[in-house]
């Protein structure tokens, strides 16, 4: 049985209304299916690059570009993830000429302007090695430091944070072919909020919170679409709630989505629907 909590961590954004004992969170109601929760950063406003579905660079300093916005915004992406590299890597990388990566690293830096105490976001690369100001920040890196201790180590609120900076699929509005180097951060991005949705589906409805357990598929599905193991953790979720219609509803989706992709299903998977439509798992020999 659930019970609500005094708070004992900070959490930003919105929280489950259902609480357990042993698991603190703060008071508050479900977020919003839309992804409208925003990271909080330092009240100084620093840059911070939005990557969990569409790009954007917010908290800029200085004017925004009128050209070629979206490349100061892959720029800031490649700085972010290759700090001290030099300018022939970023052009081979970037795959750009070296006169164009100069005038789009300008209007970078125009744009992210100086802090308050006069430091520049990106400062001239004297050395020959190019460093964003480490106050620059993107969604993808704060979640890299909430999971750090390990998902299954992390507590319900910290899943919770992670899962409130989804605003939809990681890069959602680049164009194929747009940001080519980062296809491997892509999937990076989409895996582990994958898998933190499935945890916090799974911790949820070991305190049969369905509530929170389908907010948690639905926030990870927003990243990682028609995944087959958040579809299995939603599947799971209504078959506690007794929700049969949205059973069976699941269990035609899982098994045609297979079907058109020519693949078969998990072992794991086959199971669950087993369970869902017929209560017990197949014998076998």
């Amino acid at each position: 049985m659930s019970t609500a909590l005094q708070p004992s961590e900070v959490v930003t954004g919105w929280v489950p209304r259902r609480l357990a004992v042993h698991e603190p969170l703060l008071l508050g109601t479900l977020p919003a299916e839309d992804g409208t929760a925003a990271l909080t950063t330092d009240p100084d406003e620093h840059p911070l690059l939005l990557l969990l579905g569409p790009i954007e660079l917010t908290h800029t300093r200085g004017p925004e570009p009128p050209r070629a916005r979206r490349q100061c915004e892959e720029y800031c992406g490649w700085l972010l993830e290759n700090p001290g590299r030099t300018a022939t890597q970023m052009a081979a990388e970037l795959v750009v000429a070296e006169g164009t990566r100069r005038s789009n690293m300008s209007r970078l830096r125009s744009w992210l302007g100086t802090s308050a105490s006069g430091e520049a976001y990106l400062p001239e690369a004297y050395s020959g090695r190019i460093i964003l100001n480490p106050l620059v920040d993107s969604d993808w890196r704060h979640i890299k430091v909430l999971s750090g201790p390990g998902l299954s180590a992390l507590q319900v609120s910290t899943l919770i944070a992670i899962l409130e900076l989804v605003r939809g699929a990681p890069l959602a509005d680049a164009a194929p072919g747009q940001w080519h180097w980062a296809e491997e951060l892509r999937t990076d991005m989409a895996s582990l909020l994958r898998d933190t949705g499935a945890v916090l589906a799974r911790r949820a409805r070991a305190l049969d919170d369905v509530d929170v357990a389908r907010w948690a598929t639905n926030r990870a599905l927003a990243a990682a679409p028609e995944d087959e193991l958040l579809l299995v953790e939603k599947l799971r979720t209504e078959q506690l709630a007794g929700n049969r219609r949205e059973v069976e509803r699941l269990v035609q989706r899982i098994t045609q989505q297979a079907r058109s992709l020519g693949i078969d299903l998990a072992p794991a998977t086959v199971r669950a629907c087993q369970e869902a439509m017929e209560g017990r798992i197949r014998a076998r020999a």
